[in-house]
């Protein structure tokens, strides 16, 4: 008996034990394994308030299967998400993904094929770090597959995590 008992808890005890997907980890689990988006920062440590630019390179391994990445005015092509040591989101001054992505469209907009794109964006946009610390970066992406305007097929990307030291701002900078 008890043994057969055990054997029922025990996967129960598990699950409820889980840790919950981070939303990083949402986003690769949907990944196509053939679309990657990289971001690389010119230094692992910066000074509050210095400006961060990553560049991110897009591909694309399936030549059948095109995809597209809609950059210009009022549309950046990403938007970045940080959390600090404890885990907590980093403030997003303009609310890219709260209240605009993916939706904010302004101005001419192209939609970029790519086998391979690469464009530098402002980290500092997307996140703002009030205060000296370790902080986990990434990049996030939508990509559409499809010609057409209305049969677009709608796809979410992340980079690799990549680990950012704030510096508190000395005198000399």
């Amino acid at each position: 008996w008890m043994g057969i008992s055990l054997a029922v808890i025990s996967p129960r005890l598990l699950c409820a034990q889980a840790a919950p997907v981070s939303k990083w980890q949402e986003v690769r689990n949907h990944q196509p394994p053939t679309l990657h988006l990289k971001m690389t920062l010119a230094k692992d440590h910066f000074y509050q308030g210095e400006k961060i630019d990553a560049t991110l390179d897009f591909s694309n391994a399936d030549a059948n299967n095109p995809y597209s990445v809609a950059v210009g005015a009022g549309t950046p092509g990403a938007f970045f998400r940080a959390r600090d040591e404890k885990g907590n989101a980093v403030v997003d001054p303009l609310h890219w993904h709260t209240d605009w992505y993916p939706i904010l469209i302004s101005g001419m907009v192209g939609n970029e094929p790519f086998g391979r794109y690469s464009l530098t964006l402002p980290v500092n946009d997307a996140v703002r770090f009030d205060r000296p610390g370790v902080y986990t970066l990434y990049a996030q992406s939508g990509v559409t597959k499809g010609t057409s305007f209305m049969n677009r097929e709608r796809i979410e990307l992340a980079s690799d995590e990549a680990t950012v030291t704030i510096l508190p701002l000395t005198a000399e900078k």
